[in-house]
This record gives C-alpha cells, sequence and structure tokens, in this order.
C-alpha cells in the first residue's frame, strides 16, 4: 500500500522543496502531498529525505 509522501516548501520568494516525508508528517512545514513518483523525482533532484522516517527507504532507493 502506498504511504503517501508530502514535501516541505521553502517560504517567500523560493518556495522549492526542500524535503519529501512519508505520510501525514505533522513536523512537515508548508507541506503538500504529492504521488509517489513525484516524490522519487524529487529524492533523485537532490531534495532531502527526512531524517526519521527514511522516504528514500520507503521507496527502495537506498544501496
Amino acid at each position: 500500500m502506498d504511504p503517501g509522501f508530502v514535501i516541505s516548501r521553502g517560504i517567500g520568494q523560493d518556495p522549492r522543496p526542500f524535503e519529501v516525508h512519508v505520510g501525514d508528517r505533522r513536523m512537515a512545514k508548508r507541506a503538500k502531498a504529492v504521488s509517489t513518483i513525484e516524490a522519487r523525482r524529487l529524492l533523485t533532484e537532490n531534495v532531502e529525505a527526512c531524517q526519521f522516517r527514511r522516504p528514500d527507504s520507503e521507496l527502495g532507493m537506498l544501496d
């Protein structure tokens, strides 16, 4: 089952994603839900993975 993914975005003139989270992360500020495909794409584009639930591990992206 897809756990769902959320991104945290910056504020101001630079609202780019800076961290990917697994599921409903209450710690994620300025959060937006994204698909599994989008989460995987963002992680390959050097957006950080949340250090607590490790979406990169959930997606099987770790070596």
